[in-house]
């Protein structure tokens, strides 16, 4: 009985022990998504649902007006119009990218209409020539926290197969049009949904560069260093009352004046005659 035992703890401990190196290898690898499985560019299936949903540019109106109801793992609970927010698109620039070293670069601005913190945001960007497809270039980029009544700018670098989408009598075309989708994996409970996806022309999108204006300061404006001297003037002194004014016969003389004048004329002629 005593070996029984022994044996049959030796078998729990061994049991233990492999579920717990199991998990925490599971905990320290890495996670590997859908799309590096697939072959080819990351796919855009989740864009396509959410406009098959929403529309884009608010094409499909599904705002809340009052409260609504979600699923919790405790069952289903009523959250108030009041504690819900909104997440909004308030900017689309392209930067420009003077070297040609990577795909187009966006610059998104993600704005939070609520009075909660949302922990981020995943913005996708999808290059379009023509209508959309799974395999349309597009990229996917996850915001910092953003919080209430607050925007963040995020940037997204499309690949370089958004540059050489078509082919028009031997010369390569871009995309044409652009979809923008912010929380394009629905994780937020909005009042307005349909704000989320934008399609925008790609002539329609604004260039901004990343030159660094230096402002001039005025010299007017300028101050003196702590340490640098004040720089004095000869400020004649005033005349006390005892002082007494010049006469006529302080006076300059002119005739002396003139003679050293004529003086200096003279050797003025001498010494270009004497350089020539």
């Amino acid at each position: 009985m005593p070996i029984s035992k022994a044996i049959r703890f030796s078998v729990i401990v061994c049991i233990t022990t492999t579920v717990a190196i199991c998990f925490a290898a599971i905990a320290k690898s890495q996670t590997v998504d859908t799309w590096q499985v697939l072959r080819g560019n990351p796919r855009c299936d989740h864009v396509i649902a959410q406009i098959r949903r929403h529309g884009v540019n608010q094409s499909v109106d599904n705002s809340i007006a009052a409260s609504t109801v979600a699923a919790t793992p405790f069952g289903f609970a009523s959250v108030p119009a009041t504690d819900l927010g909104d997440l909004q698109i308030v900017s689309v620039h392209r930067r420009v990218d003077e070297a040609e070293i990577c795909g187009p670069r966006f610059m998104i601005t993600v704005m939070n209409q609520s009075q909660h913190k949302v922990d981020g945001v995943d913005v996708s960007v999808v290059a379009l020539l023509g209508a959309i497809h799974p395999h349309c270039p597009s990229a996917t980029v996850r915001t910092c926290a953003i919080e209430p009544c607050t925007a963040v700018e995020v940037e997204v670098v499309l690949p370089n197969e958004a540059l050489s989408m078509g082919n028009r009598n031997g010369t390569m075309i871009e995309f044409q049009s652009l979809v923008v989708v912010i929380d394009c994996h629905d994780e937020w409970i909005e009042t307005n949904e349909a704000n989320n996806v934008q399609a925008i022309a790609a002539s329609a999108v604004p260039f901004v560069s990343e030159t660094v204006k230096q402002t001039i300061q005025p010299a007017a404006e300028l101050e003196l260093a702590p340490n640098s001297p004040t720089p004095q003037t000869d400020t004649p002194a005033p005349l006390s009352p005892n002082d007494s004014l010049p006469t006529e016969t302080d006076s300059v003389n002119v005739d002396a004046l003139r003679n050293a004048m004529d003086k200096l004329n003279a050797q003025s002629t001498e010494v270009a005659v004497t350089s020539r």
